[in-house]
């Protein structure tokens, strides 16, 4: 149900400086800021980076160093 509901308020969110984080890789997709899908074991933290930056937010250099940038055009493409 989450995932209908997202892409709209994802639009809403975009441009006014939130954070938007979601737990499936296609909350990244659908234009979300941070995912933090399960796999295995593990939680693995995804960057849109460039909806980052359209949302006007900084993203530190240390925390891009433990993340796997992506982009929504790249997530799509998988």
């Amino acid at each position: 149900a989450s995932e209908k509901i997202a892409p709209q308020l994802l639009e809403r969110y975009a441009s006014n400086g939130s954070v938007t984080v979601g737990e499936t890789s296609s909350f990244i997709e659908n234009g979300g800021v941070v995912a933090l899908p399960a796999i295995g074991n593990h939680i693995k933290l995804l960057i849109n980076f460039d909806q980052a930056k359209a949302s006007g937010l900084y993203v530190s250099a240390s925390l891009l160093e433990v993340a796997t940038i992506v982009s929504a055009d790249a997530a799509k493409s998988r």
